[in-house]
């Protein structure tokens, strides 16, 4: 570290190191307080507020009681697992319509998702992409197949302002997932929901 700062020059030989290190040390150095606990000890490190936050989260959202009875729920399971049900296969979807959401259901000051894709990219996107894409959703009705990337998401937890960083319940969970996996689960469940 020693023989690192002696070296430091301003000239181009050294690809100007000391003006890349002094800009290092301008920038503001943002402080991740600790987690308390529920016994009152401190979650110090990533790993332990990580699991902090899981353990949360996993009780925070947990599915609502069933409202059926066992023998209506293993029925439906059968149903559901039985390799050809008695419904017709859904229509195709048009490249028009793929066209449609990106353009109108997209909200440009969203987020990238975990594919790291923002809207105004997606916006971008030429026929060709567009067509790519088509081909992609009807395979997916056509294996009946979801994509294992596309179900993956991730939780962000961001700091409510105003509140102490120190309990996690002061903690918003904001969730990330693929842009093209949200405009398909929009395009299919509309499509379920009115069927023409």
């Amino acid at each position: 570290m020693q023989q690192y700062l002696e070296n430091l020059t301003p000239h181009k030989d050294t690809n100007y190191s000391l003006w890349k290190m002094t800009r290092k040390l301008k920038q503001p150095q943002h402080h991740i307080p600790p987690l308390r606990l529920q016994n009152n000890t401190w979650a110090r490190t990533d790993e332990q507020k990580a699991t902090t936050f899981a353990r949360y989260l996993s009780a925070v959202f947990r599915p609502f009681p069933s409202q059926a009875t066992t023998e209506e729920e293993d029925n439906f399971m059968q149903e559901l697992s039985s390799p050809y049900q008695m419904t017709l296969p859904p229509k195709k979807i048009c490249k028009s319509e793929v066209e449609y959401i990106i353009q109108h259901n997209t909200n440009p000051t969203k987020a990238s998702g975990y594919d790291l894709l923002t809207c105004t990219v997606i916006k971008e996107l030429s026929q060709k992409g567009i067509r790519a894409l088509t081909q992609i959703y009807n395979a997916i009705l056509r294996l009946e197949y979801f994509l294992r990337h596309w179900k993956i998401g991730q939780i962000i937890m961001v700091a409510k302002p105003g509140k102490k960083t120190r309990l996690r319940c002061h903690y918003i969970d904001l969730s990330a997932s693929y842009h093209f996996s949200l405009k398909y689960s929009k395009k299919y469940c509309y499509d379920a929901c009115h069927p023409s």
